[in-house]
């Protein structure tokens, strides 16, 4: 791409006095017009980001595809089956980062969005922390969300594998249910019931009903914290689209658009004024970093 086409000082100007990226990156990525990403929870968590992305590199069509089985585990039987996968893959599996940071499945990016305090990232492997969800409480929103729960013993651990369950707590319907179902239960039984579930399930419920009827609360004592990360994939088709997206996505604007999905932002100068639910330092400012239980 020529830099003083009028095209591309259009798009210099999109972005602004400071981009999420590199100048540079940009250019590589000209002649990249997709990318396609893996994750592991549903689409519509990631459309605001996936919209402001579009904003800024409107050449670039991108697809998120919702893998409940395993973003990795796809990525891996298409790549020895065709050759070819998604460029980035966003997950919440420790176990499943771990062994792909093994095999060397990922390819490394210098993203210049990521903060020199950032312990959950790694630039080596080009793998990054994006969220940091709790996981919570929800019932009765006329009731703490977690009177008596501190006789309940809650293994939050469950959900970095399950990220599309939810814990019943109470009364003959105890247990694991799917998530829909699950709120659908509290819903008709709001008095008698609670959750134990990923914030970003509630949070990226906007009907009234929900905000009516359900609140929420931490779980006592410990609380567990999932770290969701994405991956840029070292088979990707379209690595620089992939790595433009990662920066954005680490980027001031990019958590911003994350937790309009309802998703948790881990960047530490997110505040108050940025979004209007949690973020990581409100988690941290709300129950002591002492109480704070990672999975990443």
């Amino acid at each position: 791409m020529c830099l003083k086409c009028p095209v591309s000082l259009a798009v210099r100007s999109s972005l602004g006095a400071h981009p999420p990226s590199e100048p540079s990156l940009v250019e590589a990525a000209w002649d990249e017009h997709e990318l396609l990403v893996y994750a592991d929870i549903e689409g519509h968590h990631w459309g605001p980001a996936v919209a402001a992305f579009g904003k800024l590199y409107p050449w670039l069509r991108t697809r998120v595809r919702f893998v409940p089985d395993g973003p990795h585990r796809r990525y891996r039987e298409e790549i020895a089956s065709a050759g070819r996968s998604a460029d980035l893959v966003i997950a919440a599996s420790p176990a499943a980062w771990a062994a792909a940071a093994e095999a060397g499945e990922t390819a490394g990016h210098r993203s210049v969005q990521l903060s020199p305090g950032d312990a959950w990232s790694a630039a080596d492997t080009g793998i990054f922390a994006v969220s940091a969800d709790p996981v919570i409480v929800v019932g009765p929103a006329d009731a703490a969300a977690n009177d008596g729960a501190r006789t309940i013993g809650t293994d939050g651990t469950i959900f970095a594998e399950a990220a599309g369950e939810a814990l019943v707590l109470d009364g003959t319907a105890a247990g694991r249910w799917p998530i829909d179902r699950a709120f659908d239960h509290l819903l008709a039984d709001a008095a008698g019931s609670r959750l134990l579930v990923p914030a970003h399930h509630f949070f990226s419920r906007t009907a009234p009903a929900y905000r009516e009827r359900i609140g929420w609360s931490f779980t006592p004592g410990k609380t567990v914290v999932i770290v969701r990360k994405v991956g840029l994939m070292r088979r990707a088709s379209h690595p620089n689209a992939a790595r433009l997206m990662i920066d954005f996505l680490l980027s001031h604007e990019g958590q911003v658009a994350l937790a309009r999905g309802g998703l948790t932002p881990c960047r530490a100068d997110i505040t108050g004024s940025d979004v209007s639910r949690l973020t990581f330092g409100r988690i941290v400012e709300q129950i002591g970093r002492q109480d704070v239980i990672l999975l990443q």
